[in-house]
């Protein structure tokens, strides 16, 4: 199984602690810990700099004409089907 190097340079800095006397578990927690903290900061400014540069586009539609209520009274028509609103004086 492969390993990051990134954790394998970190193990290896922790034996030289061990060597220079400090205690190599919180060394391994301190120093794991930035090092995750740089990793969601990359993480961070990747997403970042991905979603800056997103270009939206877009399909054209075809060009419909839409019937307004305007438009319809200026036609005659008053009602959808074309029928007059007012009431049929017989």
């Amino acid at each position: 199984m492969k390993t990051c190097p990134t954790w394998t340079y970190l193990r290896d800095g922790i034996h030289l602690r061990q060597i220079a006397n400090t205690d190599p578990l919180t060394a391994w927690q301190k120093e794991g810990y930035l090092m995750f903290e740089h990793l969601l900061e990359a993480v961070d400014s990747d997403y970042v700099r991905y979603i800056t540069h997103v270009e939206a586009q877009f399909e054209p539609r075809p060009a419909t004409k839409v019937s307004t209520f305007v438009d319809q009274r200026r036609a005659g028509r008053s009602g959808r089907d074309g029928t007059s609103f007012a009431p049929d004086v017989s």
